[in-house]
C-alpha cells in the first residue's frame, strides 16, 4: 500500500483483497475509513441493488484527509461491497459479525449452491477554494455477480 498522497486512488475498504488486487495491477492507493454499515442501509429483496447502496453509503460516509494532506485539485474514490446469497432461499451474508455468523456463513456456503454479489462506487471529487475535495457530477456505480457451486 502506498502512503504517498498524491496520484493515489483513495480506497474505502478495508478489504484485503481489493488492495491485493490493486497492489497486482500497480496502482497506487490509500486506505481511508468510512462510518457507514451494512445495517445503514435497507434491504428491499435486490441484491445487486442493495450492494450498490451500501457502496454509495460508504461513498457519503468517507472520512477523507483533510484538504492540506491532499495534493492536487482531484482525486478519485472507490467504495465497495460484496456479500454472499445463497440462492434458494435469497438470504444474504456480509461480514459475520461474530463466530456464530461466520460459523452460519460457512455452513450455508458448504451446504447450498451461492453466488457472490459485488456492487462498487467510483467518484471523481475535486478540491474548491481549498477545502476538502467535493463530489463531482458523474458518479459511477456498478455491480458485478458471480456463481459459486457449491463444494
Amino acid at each position: 500500500m502506498m502512503n504517498n498522497k498524491h496520484d493515489v486512488l483513495y480506497l474505502g475498504s478495508q478489504s484485503r483483497g481489493r488492495q491485493e488486487l490493486l497492489q497486482a495491477a500497480k496502482i497506487p492507493f490509500c486506505v481511508v475509513d468510512h462510518t457507514s454499515t451494512e445495517r445503514d442501509v435497507l434491504y428491499e429483496g435486490d441484491s445487486n441493488a442493495y450492494v450498490i447502496a451500501v457502496a454509495q453509503d460508504k461513498m457519503d460516509r468517507l472520512l477523507l484527509p483533510a484538504s492540506h494532506e491532499i495534493n492536487g485539485d482531484f482525486l478519485f474514490v472507490l467504495t465497495a461491497e460484496t456479500m454472499i446469497q445463497v440462492i434458494e432461499s435469497g438470504e444474504l451474508f456480509g461480514k459475520p459479525e461474530n463466530h456464530a455468523d461466520a460459523l452460519a456463513m460457512l455452513d450455508a456456503m458448504y451446504e447450498h449452491q451461492v453466488r457472490v454479489v459485488t456492487g462498487c462506487c467510483l467518484e471523481k471529487r475535486e478540491r474548491v477554494d481549498g477545502r476538502r475535495p467535493t463530489e463531482v457530477p458523474g458518479r459511477v456505480a456498478a455491480n458485478r455477480m458471480s456463481r459459486a457451486v457449491r463444494g
